[in-house]
């Protein structure tokens, strides 16, 4: 297990303990506590930063990988909420760069994961998870043949080409609309990557659990994520007299059908899918009557690549 920080664990104020329907303050985790939880990675680096939580692995005489730390956090426990955009410090990228130049030297092919996006992968939704510092990065990357960067944080399924020879693939969120995961299969000629979903039903089954969220989990989330969707459209559309309570709910279903596409990495649709979407009544009440929602299915309808599959040939230098 190769661990990286995400934006939710280093001294995370909103860090809590439940019993039962109670919840309590949480002692915070610093970075050296990170280290220890999550040893095997830094036990196991060719270098790790000594600035950062960042660290890379030789993983075989091909691949190295870098593992950054992209984390705004406090060096001391806070009580604030936690820092949603990232940057890599100035040291970390000195020390990146030094890496790659080894990496270049003993011809392996580098691969880099963090936390935060280097790419846009939503027109509304950059502030906060496009890295703060990523021209800075790409450029460095670029400058090294990195072939591809793989991330988080957005908590969408998606794959972005940011230029003509750096992809990144984003991994959907435990969270959102599927359990969603990654696949990375690496050889000598190509590099291959997957989303998968885990089947959390059948482990409970199984496992004989008695929890029947757990035994009709993949209902369970759907129905989170869409009930969250649904409320999103009711609080842009609170102050709309105009529409009945069935247009309404009719807009929740049509919103919240593109928003799991969206999350799920399923939003690839033809010229004439979309035209069909924005000749649909939906689609015009929301073009009158709300700005936001009708911005953020046009921002939807922008992708046009495969968000679940990545084949990258590797080319002799």
């Amino acid at each position: 297990v190769l661990a990286l920080p995400g934006n939710h664990e280093i001294y995370n104020g909103w860090a809590r303990a439940f019993q039962g329907e109670k919840e309590y303050y949480a002692d915070q985790i610093s970075p050296e506590d990170f280290q220890t939880i999550f040893a095997e990675g830094y036990e196991k680096a060719n270098s790790i930063d000594k600035s950062s939580l960042s660290y890379s692995i030789q993983l075989n005489d091909k691949y190295r990988l870098f593992l950054l730390d992209s984390c705004i956090y406090d060096s001391e426990v806070n009580w604030d909420d936690p820092t949603t955009n990232g940057e890599l410090k100035p040291a970390t990228l000195t020390w990146l760069e030094e890496q790659l130049t080894l990496t270049k030297e003993a011809e392996q092919v580098p691969l880099v994961f963090l936390h935060h996006n280097l790419f846009s992968h939503n027109e509304l939704l950059q502030d906060g998870y496009v890295l703060d510092n990523a021209s800075e990065t790409v450029t460095l990357l670029d400058r090294f043949n990195v072939p591809a960067v793989f991330s988080g944080h957005i908590h969408i399924q998606d794959i972005n080409e940011g230029n003509d020879s750096l992809y990144e693939a984003v991994t959907g969120s435990y969270s959102t609309a599927e359990l969603g995961y990654g696949v990375l299969s690496l050889s000598e000629k190509e590099i291959d990557y997957e989303a998968r979903q885990i089947d959390l039903d059948a482990w409970a089954a199984e496992t004989k659990q008695t929890d029947e969220q757990l035994l009709d989990y993949q209902n369970y989330q759907k129905s989170v994520f869409e009930n969250d969707t649904d409320q999103l459209v009711r609080d842009q559309l609170s102050a709309v007299s105009e529409l009945s309570d069935a247009q309404i709910t009719q807009l929740c279903t049509f919103v919240t059908k593109l928003n799991t596409a969206l999350f799920t990495g399923n939003d690839t649709y033809s010229a004439e899918k979309i035209a069909a979407i924005k000749d649909s009544e939906e689609y015009q009440w929301l073009a009158t009557y709300s700005y936001f929602l009708k911005q953020y299915v046009d921002s939807m309808l922008d992708d046009q690549t495969d968000d679940r599959k990545l084949t990258i040939p590797l080319t002799a230098e």
